[in-house]
């Protein structure tokens, strides 16, 4: 996947979107081998931040260097671990080569898909997973449901069935509400019951 999918050339397809109010720059593009398809995503402010912690990372290592590199608490260390090399016996410089091959990473994260989806579209698909996640919590919490322990393959399916139902169901009641112009809580809504909110909101 280095040789190939990280060397491809094409040019990514970039795409911004807002999250917690401020502007976030992705790209992504999609690179397919004999078999898998793969979608190379770019966080560009997440690039910076890794670019920084690196640097950062870097200029504490060779300040211990130069303090005394025998020490080999620099090997304990998995952050120095990361660009130490070994010179000679127990002598350690910066590896320079690994740094520069870290910054190929900066922002980067790699998807594998079967889907057809356009490269923006699968990303957005996956960035949504904590999106499911947190929901299945809060509902599983709000509706005191858990926990619950399955003996019959029926009951695990309709248990899976009802939660995913729950989940199609709150996304819509999102969707409603945001075309009105409003944001709310999951507890909010749930408290107010679903319909009466939707009235309050037109």
């Amino acid at each position: 996947m280095r040789e190939v999918v990280l060397n491809d050339t094409r040019p990514f397809v970039p795409l911004t979107i807002e999250k917690r109010r401020t502007q976030v720059d992705y790209s992504a593009k999609a690179v397919k081998l004999a078999g898998p398809r793969y979608i190379v995503c770019i966080n560009r402010q997440q690039a910076l931040k890794d670019a920084a912690a690196r640097a950062s990372i870097i200029t504490s290592l060779e300040r211990q260097l130069k303090r005394g590199d025998k020490s080999k608490s620099l090997v304990g260390n998995a952050g120095y671990r990361r660009f130490l090399r070994t010179e000679g016996d127990s002598h350690f410089a910066t590896d320079r080569i690994k740094a520069d091959e870290g910054a190929r990473f900066d922002g980067v994260f790699v998807l594998r898909t079967n889907t057809q989806l356009n490269p923006l579209h699968a990303m957005l698909r996956y960035k949504q997973l904590w999106t499911v996640e947190r929901t299945f919590r809060t509902t599983k919490d709000l509706l005191a449901t858990r926990p619950i322990y399955h003996k019959v393959d029926g009951t695990i399916r309709g248990h899976v069935f009802c939660s995913f139902l729950a989940l199609v169901l709150k996304a819509e009641l999102d969707s409603r509400i945001t075309g009105l112009g409003h944001t709310a809580s999951w507890p909010a809504i749930h408290a107010a019951g679903a319909g009466q909110f939707i009235e309050s909101c037109q």
